[in-house]
């Protein structure tokens, strides 16, 4: 792979060719299928759709039962079953591997001195999208294997981070005019999410200082979606059966829950992006090719000799909806800022999607009529990046910062199931006396896994149902065991679990239970409790 300022978020399962692609990045096979907006994966997670895309992979993968085709494909297809978090992990791996090859000759310099990682994340990232972002991390390399004096993670908001870092460049390297009071507004415009949040100069020396003045807000509305809205044009120019040769695992023709990019259509995308980053409300038609097998295709008025033609409409419609949602972002911006008897002098425009020149335009156009100036620094694209760096260093001076850290122990319950052959197999049967439902006892029901992301400033709710019986006279009383556990081969059952050492006590594998007790509100009659 050559070195590149900014490598492409994007990695794929597909065997290499004979140039040995490295199958990441920009180092892509030209019939790989790349999963792309990952990232954004994160934070849905919500279905196992890809576990029957696997199935047709598979099935595609041994077409007409030939040796050959099952023998290229090395007994997997090219595509994943892995979840997003494990894909994000797999990339980073990589990215790790060669962080690593890079630094080598630091290897005793890395030994000594402390070590802290900066993660950035979006501003509306749920925990489940943090806790599967810091894990990926961690599993990708950056731990304490590879930082034998790794202090602490620290976890800075996108836009944070790149406010730090513009305001003071600006200030420093191009005599940006901010004084004590000015208040502007960040807008990090990225491929996936814009992130939006207005700070107030608090000092100019002898260091910048910057407060906070409005609650961040962000919406998932970047470059990555004017790019999903030109393939649903294309789709509907050219067809469903001239889209699925650019696309073959277009929407219409697969089921997984992973947005992924094929070979030809990664080559469509790569045309259209100079177009997309260099229009303008006043650009005139353009023409794209179409690569193969379409650079023959003719539709009159859409497509002659392989050429697309999209219009200035058709463009403008492509931005339409992500632009109108950036605007309303920075306008509730400007609204929290004026509730606080303060006023916007500057905007600052970050990130990949602000290199587009229409957007840019858009903005300022929506901001005329109140004088405030856009500006888009030189060093834009990496901004967050380096406010990170930024962040880190200045970290000791910092009482608001928040701490990722790892949970040291697994957490859970033990309760009965309902049974499963494909699940508990030829696990012993027993019936519930209150319903003869066929039952699998002491199962260990995990809720907090080692390794899980703690925020020691917040609180989290993890909630779990619990269905108790008792008859009629008895006690409503119900106690649950709620277990600790140190190692990472999780048991499923309380009665393996326990062979070889007494229940109750600190064992050789740490395995330990604190008692809780539930009582229920009514005692008069036998009842499901729901808790």
């Amino acid at each position: 792979m050559d070195n590149d300022v900014k490598v492409p978020s994007v990695i794929s399962y597909s065997p290499c060719s004979e140039a040995d692609e490295q199958q990441f990045g920009s180092s892509l096979s030209p019939e790989a299928v790349a999963m792309i907006n990952t990232k954004l994966e994160l934070d849905v997670q919500d279905t196992r759709l890809d576990e029957l895309d696997l199935i047709l992979q598979v099935l595609e993968g041994v077409k007409d039962l030939k040796f050959d085709n099952v023998k290229r494909a090395q007994g997997l297809p090219g595509y994943t079953w892995k979840a997003p978090q494990k894909i994000v992990a797999d990339y980073l791996e990589k990215a790790f591997v060669h962080f690593k090859r890079a630094t080598d000759y630091l290897a005793g310099i890395k030994n000594r001195i402390p070590v802290d990682v900066i993660i950035t994340v979006p501003v509306q990232w749920s925990y489940r999208a943090k806790n599967s972002t810091f894990k990926a991390i961690r599993e990708a390399g950056f731990n304490e294997s590879a930082f034998p004096r790794l202090e602490r993670y620290v976890m800075v908001t996108e836009p944070e981070a790149a406010a730090l870092y513009t305001a003071r460049y600006l200030k420093e390297m191009e005599d940006e005019d901010l004084r004590v009071k000015d208040c502007f507004i960040l807008c990090d415009a990225g491929g996936g999410t814009v992130d939006v949040v207005a700070y107030k100069v608090k000092e100019t020396s002898p260091g910048l200082e910057l407060q906070q003045m409005t609650i961040p807000t962000g919406k998932k509305c970047g470059a990555s979606f004017v790019d999903q809205t030109f393939r649903n044009w294309l789709y509907d120019q050219i067809g469903e059966d001239n889209y699925n040769e650019l696309d073959p695992r277009s929407d219409s023709e697969r089921i997984s829950a992973h947005a992924t990019e094929g070979g030809q259509m990664r080559l469509l995308m790569q045309a259209f992006d100079p177009h997309k980053k260099a229009f303008k409300g006043s650009s005139a038609d353009m023409h794209i090719p179409l690569p193969e097998p379409l650079d023959t295709l003719n539709i009159p008025g859409i497509v002659e000799d392989g050429e697309l033609l999209v219009t200035n409409d058709d463009m403008r419609s492509f931005f339409g909806e992500c632009i109108d949602e950036v605007i309303e972002l920075i306008q509730g911006q400007i609204a929290q800022v004026d509730k606080k008897n303060n006023r916007v002098k500057t905007i600052f425009l970050i990130g990949g999607f602000s290199e587009s020149e229409y957007l840019q335009e858009e903005l300022a156009y929506s901001l005329r009529l109140r004088k405030i100036r856009l500006r888009r620094p030189s060093t834009s694209w990496s901004a967050v990046v380096r406010g990170a760096v930024l962040y880190g260093m200045e970290s000791t001076n910092r009482t608001d910062q928040t701490r990722m850290i790892p949970c040291p122990r697994n957490y859970g319950l033990v309760m009965n199931h309902s049974y499963s052959q494909r699940t508990h197999g030829a696990q012993e049967v027993v019936r519930n006396e209150f319903t003869n439902q066929a039952m699998v006892r002491s199962q260990f029901d995990w809720f907090l896994m080692k390794g899980d992301l703690l925020l020691p400033n917040d609180s989290r709710t993890i909630e779990k149902n619990v269905v108790c019986y008792f008859h009629e006279n008895a006690p409503k009383v119900c106690t649950l065991r709620l277990y600790e556990y140190l190692d990472d081969d999780l048991p499923e059952q309380y009665e393996n679990a326990q062979e070889g050492y007494t229940s109750g006590q600190a064992c050789r594998r740490s395995f330990t239970y604190r008692q809780c007790i539930l009582r229920t509100a009514a005692e008069s009659r036998d009842r499901a409790l729901l808790l």
